[in-house]
């Protein structure tokens, strides 16, 4: 069982991470997909999403993603909300590693399930499979 975040530890070296591919952009940040080895003792590579600024991004900004940061190192773990599984603050750039999920955030799993062009997640190899509907059961 996971330690509560009070008392764990977040930090991961940036040896440990793996950027493969920039999923997602918005305003301030983008999202790419990632593995970690050694994750946590593991001898296996986690697959994981990273949040980060753009490289244009203003100290406005990282001092948001920090922020973030910290409010997600205070919530407890739920089944509906992305989990923080580490970051990477003691050298630059900063670095949040979040659950990653395949089809991206559920406003763009939705758009593109209906066909709609989706403006954050970029992932070309993923496409939407689902039985969800517009029909309210009662």
């Amino acid at each position: 069982m996971p330690l509560h975040p009070s008392t764990r530890s977040w930090e991961i070296s940036r040896r440990q991470v793996n950027i493969v591919k920039v999923i997602g952009k918005g305003a301030f940040s983008q999202v790419a997909k990632a593995t970690v080895n050694g994750m946590r003792g593991s001898q296996d590579n986690l697959t994981v999403a990273v949040k980060m600024l753009k490289a244009n991004a203003p100290s406005s900004d990282k001092k948001d993603l920090r922020s973030e940061l910290d409010v997600m190192k205070k919530l407890k773990p739920h089944p509906h909300v992305i989990k923080l599984l580490g970051c990477v603050t003691e050298t630059e750039p900063l670095l949040v590693l979040i659950e990653y999920v395949p089809y991206g955030d559920l406003l763009g799993y939705l758009r593109k399930s209906r066909g709609l062009n989706d403006t954050y997640f970029k992932d070309p190899d993923m496409k939407p499979q689902t039985n969800l509907s517009n029909t309210i059961h009662e």
